[in-house]
């Protein structure tokens, strides 16, 4: 049963673009009832599940990614054939990537402004951002959203260089080998990002995987796109803008701080 829900939800999401507005709403639902009930199959909890967005990005041509909001938290659901689905929770609470944003007469998200927006806190070195630097150890470490200052200790680590000479040198703890995604948009038929648009980043320190290395995606919007209409990353999965892994792999180091 598990591998015909499967191939049911690509069938439906490869199909969706084909169908007219009131036909794709109605394959939406059916999708979201399938992968409700494989997260009841895998004991999750989801008392109601509210919305399935396709991760657009994330998905693979023989695994589909959804995005997906019950009302105790929303999760990133890998679909992968002959195996179990792959579950992971990306925001706790019956809370949405667009609650509180006004919609403009299209039903579309509205623009935001960055300005106004909540400041995220970052903590580097909470318990669990950090591995070798935790402030718990070592009060001398800055607090969330604190500035850092990488010329002080210990920050810095004194070392020898190859010819025997002492060298100063940044301490940046340990990290994955694994740039993360950072998503830079561009109007189609444009060679520079979309003026005033911010970038969008999907995890922060204290995230699994994250990583002050990332790898950077171009994602193609519309050319009538108004800058910051989409202002995270669970919106941009459940657009229908197109990425590109940009290759050779540009690394861009974005320290969160």
């Amino acid at each position: 049963m598990l591998n015909s829900h499967r191939c049911i939800l690509l069938a439906a999401a490869g199909a969706q673009m084909l169908l007219p507005p009131q036909a794709r709403a109605a394959s939406l639902e059916e999708t979201l009832k399938i992968i409700a009930a494989q997260l009841h199959k895998q004991g999750v909890t989801c008392t109601m599940a509210r919305r399935a967005m396709r991760d657009a990005i994330k998905s693979t041509p023989h695994q589909a990614v959804w995005i997906v909001e019950c009302d105790e938290a929303t999760y990133r659901v890998r679909l992968i054939p002959r195996r179990q689905a792959l579950i992971t929770p990306i925001a706790a609470g019956n809370t949405s990537a667009t609650e509180g944003r006004q919609v403009n007469t299209a039903g579309e998200l509205a623009t935001s402004d960055p300005d106004l927006a909540a400041v995220a806190s970052v903590d580097r070195f909470s318990d669990k951002a950090g591995t070798l630097l935790k402030r718990s150890a070592d009060q001398r470490l800055p607090g969330p959203n604190e500035p850092i200052d990488f010329d002080a200790q210990p920050l810095n680590t004194l070392g020898l260089s190859p010819s025997g000479e002492p060298v100063l040198y940044y301490h940046l703890d340990v990290q994955s080998t694994t740039p993360v995604p950072v998503y830079v948009l561009y109007r189609e038929g444009e060679e520079e990002p979309v003026e005033g648009q911010l970038n969008i980043i999907d995890t922060l320190p204290g995230d699994s995987g994250y990583n002050d290395f990332h790898q950077i995606w171009k994602v193609w919007v519309p050319k009538a796109y108004i800058a910051n209409t989409v202002t995270n990353a669970i919106e941009l999965a459940g657009s229908h803008f197109k990425p590109e892994k940009t290759w050779p792999a540009p690394l861009n180091r974005c320290q969160a701080e």
